[in-house]
């Protein structure tokens, strides 16, 4: 083959014709013209039969592609748009279904809850009437008792004080009547029984009667001082009775209460308090101080390093006459009550 047939024979192929099968080298010249002529014609019409065949080919299978793709495709768009839309409705119909649940459940428990507050509310305002009304008995009952006791105690202490008073007054009125008539019948110079009677007719009372007592006489301040007894009795007269008493450092008499005595407290050394039915008062050297009687009181030494010295005076007499007590301990253990006898004799 010449290099121009080697070329076309290229070309063709490239271009999808078939080009003819070159001849031996020896056999060309013996072919005429006419046949070589025919066999490059049916040579080219392979050619174009072949390029025919492979543009069918391919346009059939890029048309049935097509068809099939567009078939796909429609079907699955088809089917999608379907499932999007029962999904849409069967979603819907969820949603629909749950707001009617959820408000149904909603106006159920909203009916359930008030009407169980209103239930409760009733029954804690029939409470609170209940207690209200309970504790408003309660403490009418305890201000008729409180009243009733107080009542009861103050008669009582009155009638107390009113039959000490008259006891008390009664002895002296009696002392006092029995001592003036017998001067009387003394120094009466008509009574023939008297005393008068041994001095003769016409003798005249001259003089002060003398009852022979002593009394008591001292420094009190210097007593005082010179004590170091938590409590010893000094004079015990008929209506009253002195007392030295010395306090320790933070000792106290003791809460008490005289339901018919009154007391006078004078002290003379130290510091410290005294108490008056829950009032403090301070004192001191020269402090003086009455509690009267139904007063609880009690006399505390407030010093951490002083003796408290003080004197009482009870009127009427509270101890026995002469009774020493050296210290509280003492004195609580041995408790003595006035038995009536007093320092001097008035009979």
């Amino acid at each position: 083959m010449t290099a121009t047939q080697k070329t076309k024979a290229k070309k063709a192929v490239n271009t999808g014709r078939m080009a003819a099968p070159a001849a031996p080298a020896g056999a060309t010249k013996k072919v005429p013209m006419k046949k070589k002529t025919a066999k490059a014609t049916i040579s080219a019409m392979d050619g174009t039969i072949a390029t025919s065949f492979y543009h069918v080919k391919h346009a059939g299978g890029t048309s049935h592609a097509g068809a099939d793709g567009e078939k796909a495709v429609s079907i699955k768009a088809g089917s999608d748009a379907e499932m999007a839309k029962a999904r849409s409705l069967q979603t819907s119909a969820k949603k629909n279904a749950q707001v009617k649940k959820n408000r149904t459940k909603l106006a159920s428990y909203y009916l359930h809850t008030h009407a169980g507050t209103g239930s409760r509310t009733v029954s804690d305002e029939e409470k609170a009437n209940a207690h209200s009304l309970h504790t408003s008995a309660k403490k009418s009952a305890q201000v008729k008792k409180n009243v009733a006791k107080v009542a009861s105690h103050d008669l009582h202490n009155r009638a107390g004080i009113k039959s000490h008073t008259v006891s008390d007054e009664e002895k002296a009125v009696a002392i006092k009547a029995g001592s003036h008539d017998a001067k009387l019948d003394a120094h009466n110079p008509h009574n023939p029984t008297g005393a008068g009677a041994l001095k003769g007719a016409g003798h005249e009372k001259t003089g002060v009667h003398k009852t022979g007592k002593k009394g008591f006489v001292a420094n009190i301040e210097e007593e005082t001082r010179k004590n170091r007894d938590f409590r010893r009795v000094l004079y015990t007269g008929m209506n009253c009775q002195l007392v030295l008493m010395s306090l320790k450092p933070g000792e106290d008499i003791g809460l008490e209460t005289h339901g018919d005595i009154d007391q006078f407290f004078r002290f003379e050394a130290g510091q410290g308090i005294v108490d008056i039915d829950g009032v403090n008062h301070a004192v001191k050297d020269g402090s003086g101080v009455i509690v009267p009687c139904g007063a609880m009181h009690n006399v505390t030494n407030t010093s951490e390093t002083e003796l408290l010295k003080l004197y009482t005076i009870y009127a009427p007499p509270e101890h026995q006459d002469k009774v020493v007590r050296k210290t509280k301990r003492e004195a609580l253990s041995a408790e003595e009550h006035f038995d009536g006898k007093t320092t001097e004799k008035y009979h």
